[in-house]
């Protein structure tokens, strides 16, 4: 997750991992911004956190908590693969956003392109729902179900078909 709520997105990681029931989970590494981009690109490159900091969550209100004592092995893994970047933003009525979810973005993280997924955040949203469907949809895709694309052909097909009709009568 990129953006700049922390207290939001620890939430919203939370109620995800509390409430997934489909074998996802999602482990939350916070690293201050100011050494983000010096850290990240080892711990991407080595699918790994780094060494001093691994296993340890910062939780505002709470502070520093060790996930792997809190949880037990089950709750952290040695080694991970980053498959999507999830960025939330505030919902701007202004702004257009893709309702189809045809568009396709991605960022670099060292030179390798992940799917970035831009959702508008507002309040009484569901977000460890939107996230698990986000993830699973992003599951799909990797093994070339896009269901975005279905819809639109589907939709094509059914007013091609109806076109023909009509100019048949």
């Amino acid at each position: 997750f990129t953006g700049s709520d922390g207290e939001i997105l620890k939430e919203i990681v939370d109620e995800f991992n509390a409430t997934n029931d489909k074998g996802i989970k999602i482990n939350m590494d916070i690293i201050p911004w100011g050494n983000f981009h010096e850290k990240l690109p080892t711990a991407i490159a080595t699918g790994t956190a780094p060494e001093l900091i691994r296993h340890y969550l910062e939780v505002r209100g709470i502070g520093v908590v060790d996930i792997q004592k809190l949880f037990g092995m089950s709750g952290v893994k040695s080694a991970t693969q980053i498959d999507l970047v999830i960025q939330f933003e505030r919902w701007q009525d202004e702004k257009f956003y893709d309702r189809l979810g045809l568009d396709e973005a991605h960022t670099q993280i060292m030179g390798v392109p992940i799917p970035l997924l831009t959702i508008p955040v507002s309040a009484g949203r569901n977000l460890a729902g939107i996230v698990e469907l986000a993830v699973m949809n992003n599951r799909q895709k990797k093994y070339g179900i896009n269901s975005a694309r279905e819809f639109v052909e589907q939709i094509d097909s059914h007013i091609d078909h109806q076109a023909a009709q009509e100019k048949n009568r």
